[in-house]
């Protein structure tokens, strides 16, 4: 009896809720062209002649905006729970063949070992750090992204937000 009371609704909760952490909301119709012409108004020199591929929420706090820029991919990092979106960080994606070799030798040295490296961003922020960024994927039906940041040595960064 006790097993049908507590433990089945138990399971059931964390179940579902096990589901959904991590998961990320594309931003679509009203919302996203909002979010757009926030940033925009906020970011005019920064964002002007690009090409917006997809906007996606990290968290009620953080957003990711991915664009095209004369050829290359892009990410910005935007803070959106006030009333402007702040510009946290910006990312050029690098190809395969551009890895950094100390970051790619840093990740596998690391306790991430079963993750692999989905993408690997060359990543400043506002306020002049640098460094990159290794996006990470455990399994790749599972959607959640873990992010990592080294400096050009490869030793391990910090996260900037």
């Amino acid at each position: 009896m006790f097993f049908r009371i507590i433990i089945i609704p138990f399971c059931f909760i964390l179940l579902i809720s096990s589901s959904t952490l991590g998961q990320t909301a594309t931003l679509e119709g009203d919302e996203r062209a909002q979010m757009i012409r926030d940033v925009m108004a906020a970011y005019p020199q920064e964002f002007r002649r690009i090409d917006i591929q997809s906007i996606y929420r990290l968290d009620e706090h953080y957003a990711v905006m991915t664009y095209q820029s004369a050829g290359t991919e892009w990410e910005a990092v935007l803070q959106v729970d006030g009333i402007d979106p702040i510009l946290v960080e910006t990312g050029q994606k690098l190809s395969k063949d551009e890895w950094p070799d100390m970051i790619v030798d840093a990740f596998r040295q690391g306790s991430h070992a079963r993750s692999s490296i989905i993408a690997i961003f060359k990543v400043s922020t506002p306020y002049g750090e640098q460094g990159y960024r290794a996006n990470l994927q455990t399994d790749e039906s599972d959607p959640v992204v873990d992010r990592l940041y080294f400096d050009a040595f490869g030793r391990p960064l910090k996260p900037f937000f």
